[in-house]
């Protein structure tokens, strides 16, 4: 009897060790892995090995002064967390409207870069994200346009007010 409580105990440390290895090591696990635009355009939740970060580039062609700018890398957990949950919810838009107005140039662009840890600091791109200023849509590269919430865009205004932007060089 006793041998049987010390193999279920032991099997119990196992599967809690795993559980806390997973949780530190991948941003999703088996278990929190989402089931929307997020799991359509990756493999599993090992393809967001921590650190899962964020960048920016804002093209802005009415300035003849900076029109390319991007942003530092934004790894805060929450932030991405927040970020990633409005991308995974985006309901697809059938009828969208003409793909050039999103990139008229007298607008302004956004290109947003979900980045997966590969391995030992070497980044693999998850997702790239456009839309343009003004636009209640957006799209990945599939070409698969969504719909740009306003609590969404209000998330992303405030992760842009977060970041700090610089020049293209």
């Amino acid at each position: 009897m006793r041998k049987w409580l010390m193999a279920i105990a032991g099997l119990i440390g196992l599967a809690v060790g795993i559980v806390i290895w997973m949780n530190q090591t991948y941003f999703y696990t088996p278990f929190s892995y989402p089931d929307g635009v997020v799991a359509e355009h990756t493999y599993s939740f090992k393809d967001f090995k921590r650190p899962v970060s964020i960048y920016v580039e804002k093209r802005d062609f009415s300035s003849s002064e900076t029109p390319y700018l991007y942003s530092k890398r934004m790894t805060d957990t929450e932030v991405v967390r927040e970020l990633l949950g409005h991308l995974d919810r985006a309901k697809e838009v059938e009828d969208m409207i003409n793909p050039d107005a999103v990139y008229d140039e007298s607008n302004i662009h956004y290109r947003i870069f979900v980045l997966g840890n590969l391995y030992e600091g070497r980044d693999r791109q998850l997702f790239v994200m456009r839309y343009g200023e003004g636009q209640d849509s957006f799209h990945i590269e599939s070409n698969r346009y969504f719909e740009l919430t306003p609590e969404f865009k209000d998330s992303l205004n405030q992760f842009y007010q977060m970041v700090e932007w610089r020049p293209w060089p």
